[in-house]
């Protein structure tokens, strides 16, 4: 019983083994207790208890379920483990705790989706997001990056939110979508199987002055200032280029 219950801690205190090690860890000293291979006794939960701040969030409730704590965990002693948890820059196991409990007034709630969104830990953080839209919000903003705007995006769609109400993002978005299309006129050749003219990148955001603007801009950022200035003159985007664009196109 030591033994397993030291196994579990240190692998639940390294995020590089999969959480399928902690459950099958789990899942066999249960086993072995419900068989009865192992007696359970009030010392062996002592050291079960002893070790709970370590053990991974995402087997937290079963493990203590499965030892046998129920009775002697309450959700004060949550809080303060949640406390803990952030104190020792172990979001994720404090917004698991958090999110249980709704312990919303107890902690500050962007800060950890910060720090959660840092770490790439999305699924908690949204799992934060149900306490409060607010906190929705917040972590769409802060996955308004170019790296995250796929993720942020998905999660519009998941909570069936209106693109519109984040501008931002939206820009970002339709930025992304016109720099593959241009990625394949300037990185590629005539005659290659992906190559596209910039004729044909034209004709696909016919009508789109926004995106049509911003292929100028990247045109004068990667120096192809001639073609920037043919796709305004073609499609009289004169008034919807800002103005550093026109002063780097003013000599052409």
């Amino acid at each position: 019983m030591r033994f397993s219950l030291s196994l579990l801690e240190a692998v639940s205190l390294h995020e590089h083994v999969p959480s399928i090690v902690n459950r099958i860890i789990i899942n066999n000293l249960y086993l072995q207790i419900k068989e009865r291979e192992i007696v359970l006794t009030p010392h062996h939960q002592d050291i079960a208890l002893s070790k709970l701040e370590n053990i991974r969030g995402e087997i937290l409730f079963d493990y203590v379920q499965k030892m046998g704590l129920t009775h002697r965990v309450d959700p004060e002693f949550y809080k303060q483990l949640a406390k803990s948890h952030v104190a020792r820059n172990r979001f994720h196991e404090a917004a698991l705790i958090i999110h249980k409990f709704k312990f919303v007034e107890d902690f500050d709630i962007m800060f950890i989706i910060d720090q959660l969104v840092d770490s790439n830990r999305i699924p908690a953080a949204k799992q934060l997001c149900e306490l409060d839209q607010k906190y929705l919000f917040h972590l769409i903003a802060q996955l308004s990056t170019n790296e995250n705007a796929k993720k942020a995006a998905d999660i519009i769609t998941e909570f069936k939110l209106d693109i519109n109400a984040f501008p931002e993002l939206k820009e970002r978005l339709l930025k992304s979508s016109m720099r593959y299309y241009l990625s394949r006129f300037l990185h590629k050749k005539p005659g290659q199987d992906d190559y596209l003219s910039l004729d044909r990148i034209e004709d696909l955001f016919t009508g789109f002055k926004n995106m049509l603007s911003y292929l100028v801009e990247d045109l004068v950022h990667k120096g192809k200032l001639n073609e920037a200035k043919g796709v305004i003159q073609r499609h009289n985007l004169i008034d919807h280029i800002r103005p550093s664009t026109k002063d780097s196109l003013a000599h052409i």
